[in-house]
């Protein structure tokens, strides 16, 4: 999994398009605090530590949140280049994705 977060940092930074580059890296930093939060959940689980568990539980809501708002916000920006249907053929693509 954090060779997917390295992969994914690295092929941001080499974009050319600073604006481009700016939301890929908003992006592979989020994905890193929701890694590093479910890391933190399963060390606090095993190790039976009840606050650490909550407050892991906490990191990752507050990481997941972000990286919802970023996502709806990145929609809103290519929302104009694609027709209403097509979206909601490439939401309801990805959810299944997201669902296996």
């Amino acid at each position: 999994m954090r060779d997917a977060y390295t992969h994914l940092y690295q092929d941001a930074l080499i974009v050319k398009d600073a604006d481009v580059r700016r939301v890929l890296l908003e992006f592979a930093r989020n994905y890193k605090a929701k890694l590093d939060a479910v890391m933190d959940l399963r060390s606090a689980v095993a190790a039976g530590d009840a606050a650490a568990e909550r407050r892991a539980a906490v990191a990752l809501r507050r990481a997941s949140n972000a990286g919802q708002r970023m996502a709806e916000h990145l929609l809103d920006l290519i929302r104009p280049y694609y027709s209403g249907e097509e979206l909601q053929r490439i939401l309801r693509e990805r959810q299944a994705l997201a669902a296996q």
